[in-house]
């Protein structure tokens, strides 16, 4: 699974087990994300996962935030899911929300628009691997607060940090909790 853009011209040599890649359980963490304006357009998982698209809807994004709205970027493209929509990654079946953290709310064009999303507690990890990884690391950070005997709300983030053109991401997921 993609959910990502790649940056032009940069390219990662894979990891050679597939077994080292995955979550960073040092840098589990609860913490509460402040609120923040997000622009964005509403996707099936199967387009979020599709190498290209993820990464036509970050440079579209982009170029209409910058020449057709007020606002600026404030932060990584990432990929947000709603409600009890964490629950449907790993089967497929989530819609999920693609976009930019910017300024402050944005005028809505085409498909596109901002909303402000809430402060919220979670848990946080950061993730190293590639598409087969990023299913079970969603599932392990799901057990791993269902253990430690958090409520889950059913929200989540993922803050993609890089996304190469092997594959390979550094990202950060956050599972909103009670």
């Amino acid at each position: 699974m993609c959910l990502g853009f790649m940056l032009p011209g940069f390219t990662v040599a894979k990891p050679a087990s597939l077994e080292t890649m995955g979550l960073d359980m040092d840098t589990l963490q609860e913490k509460r994300v402040e609120e923040q304006f997000f622009y964005f357009g509403t996707y099936s998982i199967e387009q979020a996962k599709n190498q290209n698209a993820s990464e036509a809807v970050a440079k579209k994004l982009a170029q209409t935030i910058a020449f057709k709205t007020e606002t600026e970027i404030d932060g990584a493209f990432s990929l947000v899911v709603e409600g009890e929509n964490i629950n449907s990654i790993v089967d497929g079946s989530a819609a999920v929300q693609l976009g930019w953290w910017v300024k402050k709310v944005g005028e809505p064009v085409n498909n596109f628009r901002s909303e402000i999303k809430p402060q919220f507690k979670c848990l946080s990890v950061k993730f190293k691997g590639d598409q087969l990884t990023l299913i079970n690391a969603w599932q392990k950070l799901y057990e791993t607060a269902l253990a430690k005997n958090y409520k889950i709300t059913g929200d989540g983030r993922m803050l993609i940090n890089l996304h190469s053109n092997t594959g390979y991401m550094m990202a950060e997921l956050q599972l909103a909790i009670e």
